[in-house]
């Protein structure tokens, strides 16, 4: 509150601008929002095509992780094994373990770093977010053709049918036998 009762008026005009400006920036956002379904819309023939696209990516990046996992624990099993055998043969344990199955003493090249690993879970944190987004919206898509109501024929008048009107006779001339 204003000291005067003009600096109140001043104030509540601000508050009301940036209120009115606000709300037209929410207004844009929810626009561009909701031109997103009907674009899907316009275009059926893409929602299978970007489901396809997502499904697939999430599946390659599983199958990479599975990939690395299987690599990891043949290489250990590789690597005791080794070690036993040495124990037996009175060598040191390290002497018959194969190279790749030693622990790298440095990180090695193939490895990604910790910002390459962020930036994988980021991405594919995004492309679970848009297969639910997409899976939502089309949802919505079939609920509102399944739930909409069947368009109203037009209803009949409770008049009766017109009767035919009957043939206009025809003038006989005044001569003419019948």
């Amino acid at each position: 509150m204003g000291e005067t009762p003009a600096d109140t008026a001043r104030e509540i005009a601000a508050l009301r601008a940036e209120a009115d400006r606000l709300l037209g920036v929410l207004d844009v956002r929810v626009q561009r929002s909701l031109e997103a379904p009907k674009r899907l819309a316009a275009h059926p023939a893409l929602a299978p095509i970007l489901g396809a696209v997502a499904v697939l990516t999430v599946l390659l990046l599983w199958y990479r992780s599975w990939r690395r996992a299987v690599r990891k624990r043949r290489l250990a099993a590789e690597r005791r094994q080794a070690e036993l055998v040495a124990e037996r043969l009175g060598l040191p344990r390290e002497a018959l373990v194969p190279r790749e199955a030693r622990p790298p003493v440095e990180p090695a090249a193939e490895e990604p770093g910790l910002v390459q690993r962020t930036l994988a879970a980021v991405v594919a944190s995004a492309v679970l977010a848009g297969v639910d987004l997409l899976a939502r919206r089309l949802s919505e898509l079939q609920s509102s053709r399944i739930h909409r109501a069947p368009p109203e024929a037009p209803r009949p008048a409770l008049a009766p049918p017109p009767q035919p009107e009957p043939p206009p006779a025809i003038a006989k001339p005044e001569g003419a036998k019948v």
